[in-house]
């Protein structure tokens, strides 16, 4: 888990057709996720689920996120993209959700995280 990269699912919040991937040489611990949005992207909804390379013996204190690009850091706060501590983390993965503003259609956002156990 701390020399591969995670996987990585787009959701309905990604809209139809996006691509996600995960930036090579991230782990388990930290590393960048890349998506760009299909078409018509859902609100209130997962924008991906991550998927951990080992599974922890407990759940992740918590995930951060950060913008890891200006076109991201835009859309954070209208359009509130998280990792929710209740229902966000397990022991194998964790989920990008998106809020009540879409994400644009047929853009590239980066966010960087960082897993604590």
């Amino acid at each position: 888990g701390y020399t591969n990269a995670p996987s990585i699912l787009a959701g309905t919040g990604a809209g139809t057709g996006p691509t996600v991937s995960i930036k090579s040489g991230s782990t388990d611990l930290s590393g960048c996720i890349y998506v760009t949005t299909g078409t018509t992207c859902a609100t209130s909804s997962t924008l991906a689920t991550i998927t951990f390379v080992s599974t922890y013996s407990s759940a992740p204190k918590c995930v951060i996120i950060s913008a890891a690009n200006a076109i991201t850091m835009g859309a954070v706060a209208p359009r509130q993209v998280n990792v929710d501590e209740n229902t966000g983390i397990t022991t194998t993965t964790f989920v990008l959700t998106t809020g009540t503003t879409a994400l644009t259609d047929a853009t590239d956002y980066k966010w960087y995280y960082v897993v604590i156990q």
